[in-house]
């Protein structure tokens, strides 16, 4: 997470999905304790920001760490629901007000089908899209996994490894993924030009994208 960290600096606000998992107290508490001015806007699925935020605090003392609340406003959603279950206020806040999007966010699932996966998985990604075009534009990183790669052969996938609409992968977790990432491959050809893809040696994959 190094390299992008050091890109979300100078007072800027962040828009981070996942927010609550494994992967995403770690990457919330790195990215504060690499800048003391940023500002993070946590997605998480509550129904409250109240509940939100206990639930956020709950999975940092889950994992030894110590949350600022202090630099941290929840905002809560749903990554199965349209537009992400925003409120209109929170949809506007975060188009026009955000500067950096980490896309953490995904229903890890090996036992259910395509389709019991393809809204959170799939489509969220698709309207994160929208909205990194919406408004103020905005950088995408997109954490993604070697999993997309499916069986591959030879040496580790990296960040020239291209990302195609063929694909071998088994699990329909995996397919999700796969797609989710091909609709960020496609936005970079179009809508969002720049991009660094940041290998993780634990089979996490972040794609940095700039709108």
């Amino acid at each position: 997470l190094g390299d992008a960290q050091e890109e979300a600096t100078g007072n800027q606000t962040l828009f981070v999905t996942g927010s609550t998992g494994f992967v995403g107290v770690y990457l919330i508490s790195s990215l504060l304790q690499n800048d003391a001015n940023v500002l993070i806007y946590a997605f998480v699925r509550a129904e409250t920001e109240e509940k939100g935020l206990l639930r956020l605090q709950d999975s940092f003392e889950k994992y030894g760490l110590t949350l600022d609340s202090s630099r941290i406003k929840v905002i809560c959603g749903d990554l199965s629901k349209d537009k992400l279950g925003l409120s209109s206020k929170d949809y506007d806040l975060i188009c026009n007000q955000v500067d950096v999007i980490y896309h953490n966010g995904a229903h890890v699932n090996f036992l259910y089908t395509y389709d019991q996966l393809k809204k959170e998985n799939v489509e969220a990604t698709g309207e994160i899209i929208r909205i990194a075009t919406t408004g103020k534009r905005k950088k995408i990183n997109f954490v993604s996994s070697l999993v997309v790669y499916g069986n591959w052969t030879g040496a580790t996938p990296d960040e020239d490894s291209e990302i195609t609409r063929e694909y071998d992968v088994k699990s329909a977790y995996s397919r999700t993924k796969h797609d989710a990432e091909y609709l960020i491959a496609q936005a970079i050809r179009s809508e969002l030009p720049e991009h660094r893809v940041i290998p993780k040696p634990d089979g996490v994959i972040m794609i940095t994208t700039s709108g």
